[in-house]
């Protein structure tokens, strides 16, 4: 006789998990950064952020706006639509405006343990465009140390609402996949 395995009985179970297992990553990512900063590829050369070994040339900051499931970056009357899901852009608005729904969110928990580790989000960068999926890297430093994080935008743009940082499109991004607005 075969028996079946359920593993979530609803797909309010699902969701459950899936936001159990993201609390569970930013706080091991957390942790990681504060315990064991030699494992990770650190800068440790002192540095402040305006001298800080992060690029800007070929990018360009951008306005970030949402709608229900689209994240709108604008520069130089142009407009890159990157689509996500109506989850993703009510926490991307809850970080601008500074709001934490009836229990937080894991954007609102890794803004939490960052602050409580003395690390703060610097900046954002839409670095790749493949296959239609956008890549990005958020920024984020503790005392001299510097760290790039690969990252969904729509995750890291949540996280920078929160902290009231920059978002940066890679220049050439803009000008092949943005419209004009303007």
């Amino acid at each position: 006789m075969t028996e079946t395995i359920v593993l979530f009985k609803s797909r309010g179970g699902f969701k459950r998990f899936v936001l159990a297992l993201g609390i569970i990553i930013v706080l091991v990512v957390a942790f990681w950064v504060a315990f064991y900063p030699q494992a990770l590829p650190i800068s440790n050369a002192p540095v402040s952020f305006a001298k800080a070994p992060i690029s800007l040339d070929g990018f360009e900051q951008t306005e970030v706006t949402v709608s229900p499931g689209v994240i709108h970056l604008i520069s130089n009357c142009r407009e890159l639509a990157i689509v996500t899901t109506e989850l993703q852009t009510h926490s991307i608005n809850n970080g601008f405006e500074e709001k934490v729904d009836f229990r937080p969110d894991s954007h609102d928990l890794f803004r939490d343990v960052t602050e409580n580790f003395g690390i703060s989000v610097r900046l954002v960068k839409v670095e790749k465009l493949k296959d239609s999926t956008y890549y990005a890297r958020l920024y984020v430093q503790q005392g001299n140390r510097l760290l790039g994080l690969d990252s969904k935008p729509s995750d890291a743009i949540a996280v920078a609402a929160r902290f009231g940082a920059p978002v940066y499109v890679k220049t050439v991004i803009m000008e092949t996949s943005g419209e004009e607005v303007c």
